[in-house]
């Protein structure tokens, strides 16, 4: 095995003296163990005994000082392999507590946030295969088919294993040598050289298989089951993140907030006597960002007053900003030195580039941006993707992912927009107030360039309105939707709930979204003790109408009065094509899951090339089963937005679906078509966010003069004033009055357009005004019989 540059193997070294076994059994007992309380207990006591192994290790070691006041001096490096790396130097802490910490057991405890071990590549599949062609298992045996197709089993309840690594377990119980075992320090040698070999090829997959071998070869049934819960880096032990990290220490959650850095947490807070008194941001050390509570718009008085730190104002006062659909970064710079830390910790500076000199997406076209008087600094932003040629900002449901952009692209290129500022050379601005940081960001940071580096657009607030008029022009431009912010509220790394930042979208909003009935035609097992052995995620399609069947099966209108109910005028399941479309597996109760196996329990078959309908379309995503559409039924779903993806036959796919209702009411034959999904996406641009929201609402759908669906949505609280002015739309956005115009020539006569803006030519109002001269029609929201939509980039007919 390599050597760990990490760890000196000639030292004394707990790791190496603490078995993996240990750990196991810790594990095996806290996944059986009931409550949260008897898990920590088992957890606090497994930490007393490493602590008293750790001094009776370190027994003869020569006296040093303890942690003391630790300050942190981090420097950026580029591996061979192009990827920023940071080492770190604590000054005043013991070099034996450097050289040997709890971290080798955390980085075990906590697999999900070790971020100094990249991914490792294995998946369920792949280690199934692994552990048949090992153990010389035939593919054709209980035991091969358990490994291969873990979840495509009848009657899982009925059988041993949850999961992946409980069903090898039950495989490999009778096959593995009960007599041997390994250090921890051991496993996470072998561990870091899978880490480093996932990506290398073939090469690299080789010597992956043999470290695999070796483990299969050391490693009892036991341990072998928890190695592979660490490998797909979910323990499934019912023990959250930071109730492990409290039983550490009482400070270890705030500074993995702050920090995202499991060794600086072992290292600096190895002795549990000690506290952190005041934790302090570390340039180019990630830390957790802050983050916004989800509310409704007509909320924000009443939190604001409620919340807000202000000690004079009898208003509320907030600001508001555009909720820009990109990725969250933290920029940290040293002079000429830049790092880049998404949202959970992950370094991109290679992608972005360290300094102006070396290849990078963004740092040489900012770095000389930056104020002379501003030699350090860490930043908070939006990393969003920005078009140069359309002069415009893309956002993630167009299918670009900005750390995947080329420093030579001819037209993409990411675009940094600021709005947090955490640090201004040595001084720390978390505890100030958000309108003081702002002095600082908007006065003493950078100049912004247009395209690569802005500043988020901040606007005043003080009532429900204003948020209001700003989520209905969010709306109107297709954006994500707002953020509201408490001019008072200080930074809190990883602070969602009473922060004082709040996030407004569309679809938190009953009625402003589009949902959309699709067919279920394909399920997914689900593992874990309560979806063990039931189908937990579904595939839904839409239906294509063939070309060579007869009037007879068309679909019957069910607003036609004169629609008869015979089942002569039921269409025929194979008259149709089911374009597969997008996969949920949210929004519905444990109760409702199991309403719905219960129901549909005979109707499944497994899906396989050889048994797999040919009227069921897929692409890269194929179900455990699938279902005959008319057994199946309608379900309802909501998301934010339509995105590309390759995955499924229709070509595009919702972001972040989830069910809202199982339609009984509907018959299969009722689901949406293909037709209709290209129809919605693009009158809408993409998002399913169609209405805009009013101050005096209720559940009800009305018409408004032109014969359009609105949506109201208010409290059903008491109505203020009554001379109260009723909000609309800012005036921007508002159709113009037909009765204005003299109407001179027919070219549109008869004909309905939905203008949604102008452009650089020309403005809403005067196309509007050219429309009706042409005795042409025009509304606000599009309709199906709407002969036309125009937005600024795009005309839909």
């Amino acid at each position: 095995m390599i050597d760990d540059p990490s760890v000196n193997d000639e030292l004394p070294n707990s790791s190496k003296v603490v078995k993996f076994s240990n750990l196991c059994n810790l594990l095996e007992r806290i996944s059986k163990s009931q409550g949260a309380i008897a898990k920590q207990k088992l957890m606090i006591r497994f930490i007393s005994d490493w602590r008293k192994t750790h001094k009776e290790v370190h027994a003869n070691d020569l006296p040093t000082s303890t942690i003391a006041a630790t300050t942190t001096t981090t420097a950026a490096t580029t591996t061979a392999e192009g990827q920023t790396t940071t080492s770190s130097s604590l000054s005043g802490t013991s070099p034996i507590i450097m050289q040997d910490s709890f971290y080798p057991i955390l980085r075990l405890l906590l697999p999900q946030s070790d971020r100094e071990r990249i991914a490792y590549g294995l998946k369920e599949s792949k280690l199934g295969k692994h552990l048949v062609e090992v153990l010389s298992i035939s593919k054709d045996s209980d035991d091969g088919k358990k490994l291969l197709n873990f979840r495509v089993q009848k009657n899982t309840r009925t059988q041993k294993g949850s999961d992946f690594a409980e069903v090898a377990y039950y495989v490999l119980k009778n096959r593995c040598n009960e007599d041997v075992t390994m250090s921890i320090w051991e496993i996470n040698k072998i561990l870091d050289e899978i880490a480093v070999e996932n990506g290398k090829g073939k090469e690299g997959q080789k010597v992956i298989d043999h470290r695999l071998t070796y483990l299969l070869r050391h490693l009892s049934a036991l341990e072998l089951k928890w190695l592979i819960r660490i490998l797909l880096k979910d323990l499934r032990v019912s023990l959250k993140e930071n109730s492990i990290l409290e039983c550490f220490h009482p400070d270890a959650k705030d500074l993995f907030d702050h920090t995202s850095n499991l060794f600086k947490v072992a290292v600096y807070l190895h002795d549990p006597e000690k506290r952190l008194h005041e934790i302090g941001l570390s340039l180019f050390s990630p830390f957790r960002p802050m983050l916004g509570e989800r509310t409704r718009a007509d909320k924000i008085e009443q939190l604001i007053r409620k919340k807000s730190t202000n000690p004079t104002a009898a208003l509320a006062e907030f600001y508001i900003e555009t909720k820009y659909d990109g990725d969250r970064f933290q920029v940290h710079r040293d002079k000429d030195q830049f790092m880049y830390f998404s949202r959970n910790g992950h370094d991109y500076t290679s992608v972005f580039g360290p300094d102006a000199n070396n290849i990078g997406t963004l740092t040489p076209y900012i770095a000389n941006t930056f104020k002379i008087d501003c030699e350090k600094c860490i930043i908070d932003g939006e990393m969003v993707i920005y078009n140069r040629n359309e002069k415009i900002i893309h956002s993630k449901g167009d299918s670009f992912d900005v750390k995947s952009i080329q420093a030579n692209d001819s037209q993409l290129q990411p675009c940094l927009i600021v709005f947090d500022i955490l640090m201004y050379n040595d001084e720390i601005l978390t505890n100030k107030p958000m309108n003081e940081r702002l002095q600082y960001l908007q006065k003493k940071i950078l100049e912004p360039i247009e395209g690569r580096i802005i500043f988020s657009v901040i606007k005043p607030g003080t009532s429900n309105q204003d948020v209001i008029n700003e989520l209905n022009l969010a709306i109107e431009e297709r954006q994500e939707g707002i953020v509201v912010k408490d001019p008072w509220s200080v930074y809190k790394p990883n602070v969602r709930e009473n922060g004082g930042w709040y996030k407004i979208k569309p679809d938190y909003t009953i009625g402003l979204n589009d949902e959309i009935d699709c067919l279920i035609v394909g399920g997914y097992f689900g593992t874990g003790r309560l979806r063990a052995g039931m189908l937990s995620h579904f595939l839904c399609c839409a239906v294509v109408k063939q070309a060579n069947t007869t009037n007879n099966s068309e679909q019957k209108n069910p607003d036609d009065e004169n629609a008869t109910t015979s089942t002569q005028c039921k269409p025929d399941v194979h008259d149709y094509l089911y374009y597969t479309f997008c996969k949920i597996g949210s929004g519905y109760t444990h109760k409702e899951l199991l309403d719905f196996n219960n129901r549909f329990a005979n109707k499944w078959k497994p899906w396989t090339k050889k048994t797999a309908p040919s009227y069921i379309l897929c692409t890269h995503e194929k179900p455990d089963v699938c279902i005959e559409p008319s057994d199946s039924c309608i379900v309802q779903v909501k998301a934010t937005e339509f995105m590309a993806s390759d995955k499924y036959k229709c070509g595009f796919t919702l972001r972040f679906p989830r069910l809202e209702k199982f339609r009984e009411d509907k018959a299969w034959y009722e689901c949406v078509t293909y037709q209709e999904l290209i129809d919605l996406r693009e009158r809408n641009a993409g998002k399913l966010a169609s209405r805009f929201m009013e101050h005096e609402l209720n559940d009800d759908f009305d018409l408004n003069d032109d014969g359009q669906r609105t949506i109201t949505l208010t409290k059903k609280l008491q109505v203020k004033s009554r001379q109260q002015a009723k909000p609309t739309v800012d005036s921007r956005f508002r159709g113009i009055d037909q009765q204005s115009v003299k109407q001179t020539r027919h070219y549109f006569s008869s004909l309905g357009f939905c203008i949604m803006e102008g452009n650089t030519k020309y403005t809403k109002a005067e196309l509007e005004k050219l429309v009706y001269e042409n005795d042409g029609t025009c509304v606000q929201n599009a309709l199906a019989k709407t002969y036309c939509v125009v937005t600024k980039v795009s005309c839909y007919i």
